[in-house]
Parts: structure tokens; sequence; C-alpha cells
């Protein structure tokens, strides 16, 4: 009996470790031909992983995106539970290189991985993903002492805009996030004073779903917020809102901005491109009286935009008929969500389900 024992443990020993020998072969081969399919992605080589009991593979100087935008390392372990499959764990190298209009960043920091979900009944979708770091710097210049992002997929109800096929719940929290380390991404950051710490949660609608084996990214093409908070250069500020598209494909909605500094909220603006600085003059005569301006209920699904709490102002960033403005002063067009003739005439359809 004691030898039958040992007999079948030793036989369930090899199965299993000819389940494991083979399943990272067979993933190594099978993320190797997905890589081959696609031009936007590349390897020098992908091995198993061979590192018992973690189950997964090795990838050799893998890069996502064109000659002009992409990013890579010079190499990234892609892990497998087995008791949840369509999860994949990303570990990635303390330095990645970033490209940017052709030209190459050094994005460097710690303890940086990820995570990304599938969905098992809508084949390839994107059901989540998350990414994280901590003490992360772009060029050598302090970025953030710590990102945290996650975003998950949504339903996408009949609140959505005629023209979503997809919506993503959001979450970030960035802390001490550096302006000036921001331009090669955003140039107009790099105007605002002081570090910036983010936290908070949106929903992102877009006209399709992530998936890996879709030949473009999807557009976001509206979003709402029941609040995310803002720390500039030790000044709070809370941003509630909802933008979508119009007929004619342009921004139209209403954004509560609360602070106790307006001048907090109207550098925001301008870093965002939403202010003009031709405009800026004319909001800040009239700050005090923009500030205490009633607000009407959101039309539609909106988020409720309370009173301002005591010593705070609330000013309000309205897009309508193709023109945006602070109160009642307008400061130029509305920005293009979708480009003209794109939105959808149909009522909107149910996103798959996470």
């Amino acid at each position: 009996m004691r030898r039958a024992i040992i007999v079948v443990t030793v036989l369930l020993a090899l199965l299993l470790g000819a389940l494991w020998f083979g399943g990272e072969i067979m993933a190594a081969n099978r993320l190797q031909a997905e890589i081959e399919a696609r031009p936007d992605l590349t390897a020098a080589s992908v091995q198993p992983l061979r590192a018992p009991p973690a189950l997964g593979v090795t990838v050799e100087a893998p890069r996502i995106g064109s000659g002009a935008q992409g990013i890579g390392a010079e190499r990234a372990q892609v892990l497998v539970n087995p008791l949840s499959p369509l999860t994949l764990r990303l570990d990635l190298p303390e330095a990645l290189t970033l490209t940017l209009g052709g030209r190459d960043h050094a994005l460097t920091g710690q303890d940086i991985d990820g995570v990304l979900a599938f969905s098992p009944l809508h084949g390839r979708t994107v059901k989540r993903a998350e990414m994280r770091g901590s003490d992360l710097a772009l060029d050598g210049q302090p970025l953030a002492r710590a990102a945290d992002l996650r975003v998950e997929l949504n339903r996408l109800g009949f609140g959505a805009p005629r023209a979503a096929r997809a919506a993503y719940r959001v979450s970030a929290n960035l802390d001490e996030v550096t302006p000036q380390a921001l331009s090669p991404l955003a140039p107009t950051l790099a105007g605002l004073g002081g570090a910036i710490s983010v936290q908070g949660g949106a929903v992102l609608w877009l006209d399709a779903p992530f998936r890996p084996d879709s030949a473009r990214m999807p557009m976001v093409i509206g979003a709402q917020t029941e609040g995310i908070d803002l720390l500039l250069g030790g000044q709070a500020l809370r941003v509630i809102g909802r933008i979508a598209p119009d007929a004619a494909g342009l921004a139209e909605g209403q954004v509560a901005l609360y602070a106790r500094d307006a001048g907090a909220v109207l550098d925001v603006l301008a870093a965002a491109g939403l202010l003009p600085t031709g405009a800026r003059p004319l909001v800040e005569a009239g700050l005090s009286r923009l500030a205490q301006a009633d607000i009407e209920a959101p039309s539609d699904q909106g988020p409720a935009m309370p009173p301002p709490a005591e010593g705070e102002l609330r000013l309000l960033l309205t897009m309508a008929d193709g023109r945006m403005s602070i109160g009642p002063v307008p400061i130029g067009p509305a920005p293009m969500l979708m480009p003209a003739g794109q939105a959808a005439p149909v009522l909107p359809v149910t996103a798959p389900s996470p």
C-alpha cells in the first residue's frame, strides 16, 4: 500500500510537471504568434520562464507602438495564474523607454508592475487593467512619488452618449506628480507650479472596447466624474461634471470646479488648454460674481453639483452649442470630441458586462 501511494505521488508530480512544462511552451508560442501578427508589437524573443512554481514567459526587448510613439523595455515577464488563466501579471524592469514624436525618453521607477484581465464571456475584451509604480522619473527628472492606475469595464447603460460603445471606470491615485517632468507628454502642464496629487475616479465612454487584437486604440468620446480631488501647490481643487459629444461631435456638458483659491482653478484650466490667455483677465475681473452664480440641475444623468462649502468658490465651465464659457462669460469654442460625421445616429447599446 505504501509503495502504491509513492508511485501515485510520483506519477502525479510527473503529470503536473508535464502540464507546467507544456503550458509554458504553449503560452510562449501563442504570444510569439500574436506579436508576429501585429505591426505595433515587436520582441526579440519569447521564451518559457522556467522558474517554478511561477508559470509564464520571458519576453526579450518587447515594444508596443509605432516608430514615433511607443514604449519598450529590455525584458519583461508575463505571469499566468493557473486558477485564473485570463488574468496576466506583468513584471517590468526598473527602466523603460518611452518614445514620443520619434524621440526616446527614459522612464524609470521602482516596483513597476501591472495586471491585465480579459472577460471570459466577451472574447478578448479587456475587463481590468492595473499599473503601479513608485519613485518614477522621466529622463532623470522626478516624475511622481507614486502612481496607481486602475481601469475596469463598466456597464454602458442608457445614460451614455449616443456614439459610445463601451465604458470603463478609471481610478487614479497619483502622488506628487512634477508638472515640469510632464512637458514631453503635455507641454502646457509645465507652467503649473508645485507638485500635483490626484485622487478620484471617472467613467470614460469609448467608441469601442479595449481589445489587444484591435487594429486601433479606442477613442475617448466622453467622461463623467462625481469627484476628482487635486492638490496643486498646497491648494485643494475638486472637479465634478460630465462631458459628451453633441450632434456635431463638439464637447457638450458642465464641469464644476471647487477651490478656495480661484487662481489655482484658472491655472488648471489654462494648463489644460481650456482657458485662452486673452480670456483670463475678463474671467478674473468677474470671479466673485461667477463663483456666486446658481447652477441649475444638470441635464440627463449628470452628477449632482452641491453648493460650495464656506470659504470655497465654485466655478461652472459650460460647453454648449459649440461654445465654452465660465458662467455667462464666453472663453472660446468647445473642444472637438469626435470628428464631424461620426456621431452615432442610433440609440446607445449596452457594452459587455464585466
